[in-house]
């Protein structure tokens, strides 16, 4: 009796780490997460014919609360270099935490909305 619930406890701890280890690993693109939880790391992308897409103003003072700079690429360029993340439009913003994207949009106005609330805030 006592042998069986050893190896009952033993498949649990198993089971326990392999599902951890699923879990990390579900993003295919780890080096652009944020390094820790509730921070966060950010990808603006450009449309294919500008060379520099400037950092809107909403964003100034970002190395306070992100983990990450902030990842600048033309659309094109991204999407060889990141071919399972879908982005078909730019201006294009993402904004991703310690585990995957935790939010994306093609509009200005809804990536400052979701700045001031979800990074900003919480470091003020």
């Amino acid at each position: 009796m006592r042998r069986l619930f050893f190896i009952f406890f033993a498949l649990v701890i198993i089971l326990v780490v392999c599902s951890a280890c699923t879990v990390q690993d579900k993003f295919p693109y780890r080096d652009l997460l944020a390094h820790q939880k509730g921070k966060y790391s950010i990808i603006i992308l450009s449309p294919d014919t500008t060379t520099s897409f400037p950092v809107p103003d909403f964003m100034e003072g970002f190395e306070h609360h992100l983990t990450s700079s902030i990842h600048q690429s033309t659309l094109n360029s991204f999407n060889k270099s990141y071919p399972k993340i879908e982005v078909n439009q730019a201006p294009y913003f993402i904004f991703l935490d310690s585990k995957g994207i935790a939010y994306e949009t093609n509009k200005e106005s809804e990536a400052r909305d979701f700045y001031e609330e979800n990074i900003k805030k919480e470091t003020n």
